[in-house]
């Protein structure tokens, strides 16, 4: 009975040992856990710590090496520059018989060019008019704007006025085209021996002023054919900052005078006034070719019948 006890006994302690020692295998004590816990995160904040430290230090790093290594090639490339690219070279003074002999050789250029290009101009075509006297009124058209154009100081006297009105005769020749028909390069002072065709072409080759009168007339920008022609000659005679006015009793007309006709919507410039009536210059009469036109007579008796529409415009200060 005793040894049966003793043996039992014996085999629950040799058990409660193994469970012990089990136990202690499977369940570390909390010491132990601690310690490797905090090992751990003192691994993670070091390893944290070097990455955000060394990132600044290499980028760093990486600057001044490659500010070094411009500086270095700057200086290879000084180093390396010609001598006489350095050097600032002085001015050298102009001769003053260089210089004249220049002007000299420009001028007998220029005479040589004037020359040749009257050499190479163009014969006259069959028609009334040729190409050369289009280039020489409108060469003689240029000198003459810039002495007209210009305001006076005094007002004009219709003997001036019609003077002026003469002397334009030239540029604007009877017969001629108030257009840039076949001509690239033109102004206002262009003229040709080809007519308009307004019925085919409309205003395309028609050519255009805009100046003194143009407030008069905002429904029409630029002016064009009878209104354009007239409003030009009006600038040329008086200049374009001249005074404008209008009035109605066609008796009053003076030379230099437009007429507008509102209706039938032609322009003129009355040329002359006379005891039967008034002679006028114009441009596109029959309303499709801008052909201009001197000398018209107009009676006193055919203005009054004009009358109902007509605006008178003036440039006297009188």
């Amino acid at each position: 009975m005793k040894q049966r006890t003793h043996s039992s006994v014996t085999s629950t302690r040799a058990r409660t040992a193994r469970e012990w020692r089990r136990f202690q295998r499977g369940n570390k004590p909390p010491l132990l856990q601690a310690a490797l816990l905090g090992a751990c995160c003192a691994l993670v904040l070091l390893l944290v710590w070097a990455m955000v430290w060394q990132t600044p230090a290499q980028d760093q790093a990486l600057s001044s090496l490659s500010e070094s290594q411009e500086e270095s090639a700057m200086a290879s490339a000084i180093q390396d520059a010609p001598a006489q690219e350095r050097a600032v070279p002085e001015p050298e003074a102009p001769a003053a018989s260089s210089e004249a002999e220049s002007s000299l050789s420009e001028a007998g250029e220029g005479e040589n060019a004037s020359a040749a290009s009257q050499e190479e101009a163009p014969a006259g075509s069959s028609s009334s008019l040729s190409e050369e006297s289009w280039a020489a009124s409108s060469e003689v058209a240029a000198d003459y704007a810039i002495s007209y154009y210009a305001p006076e100081e005094a007002s004009l006297t219709e003997e001036e006025a019609a003077a002026k009105l003469e002397s334009l005769r030239d540029t604007f020749p009877d017969g001629a085209y108030w257009n840039h028909a076949g001509v690239e390069v033109w102004d206002e002072f262009t003229v040709t021996d080809t007519p308009c065709e307004h019925d085919v072409y409309w205003d395309a080759f028609c050519n255009t002023y805009t100046g003194g009168l143009q407030e008069l007339f905002p429904q029409y920008v630029p002016m064009e054919q009878c209104l354009g022609f007239a409003a030009l000659l009006s600038d040329l005679v008086f200049g374009e900052e001249a005074p404008v006015s209008t009035f109605t009793d066609y008796t009053q007309l003076r030379v230099g005078d437009n007429i507008r006709l509102e209706y039938t919507e032609h322009s003129m410039v009355v040329l002359s006034v006379g005891t039967d009536g008034i002679t006028v210059v114009e441009c596109n009469i029959d309303y499709e070719h801008c052909r201009i036109s001197w000398d018209r007579f107009l009676s006193w008796d055919q203005l009054a019948g004009y009358s109902y529409e007509m605006t008178c415009i003036t440039r006297y200060e009188e």
